[in-house]
């Protein structure tokens, strides 16, 4: 029974060293994603060269699917955090937002986020600001038929709704 133990102890040894050892490497990669993103995020605000080359390189699609990716830890918020402000920087530039409001999954992608997150207040807020733009350029250069007859229908919802609580935020800070 000495001799089992012994085993059993060392095997639980073995593998609790090979957990600590994936999650540092682990925190690791997302500390090296979590600054290139935040990286990213900045020199997006301060250049539309840099949006640009984001919208050049077709990244907004896969960053709005490695968003779709991220859960509700603090390091994964804060990616989301960075990501949809890199979209934002880019949707912010009227040269490139058309590039954003193209994205096949963008509309689909958004909505997750902002169904996922609905009680994450800066989140949601910068997810339904990036959609709204995206419906605004739909709108102005016509492209709804790039969308699928359900991402169209579900974006007319949404914008209906973000309209009506729109009006209902106006009236509330009216009163207050």
């Amino acid at each position: 029974a000495g001799v089992r133990m012994h085993l059993a102890r060392a095997r639980f040894q073995k593998i609790t060293k090979s957990v600590v050892t994936i999650q540092k490497a682990y925190r690791r990669k997302v500390t090296e994603v979590l600054n290139a993103c935040a990286a990213l995020d900045s020199a997006t605000e301060h250049s539309l060269v840099c949006c640009a080359l984001v919208t050049d390189r077709s990244a907004v699609p896969i960053l709005l699917k490695f968003l779709g990716t991220c859960n509700r830890s603090k390091p994964h918020l804060q990616l989301l955090r960075h990501g949809l402000r890199i979209i934002e920087h880019v949707c912010s530039r009227p040269r490139l937002i058309s590039h954003v409001a193209l994205c096949p999954d963008i509309v689909d992608g958004l909505l997750n986020l902002l169904q996922m997150y609905r009680d994450i207040d800066d989140v949601f807020s910068i997810a339904a600001g990036v959609l709204h733009r995206v419906e605004l350029e739909r709108k102005h250069v016509g492209s709804s038929h790039h969308m699928g007859k359900e991402a169209n229908g579900r974006l007319a919802s949404v914008s209906h709704q973000l309209d009506v609580l729109s009006s209902i935020i106006f009236q509330v800070m009216k009163m207050g």
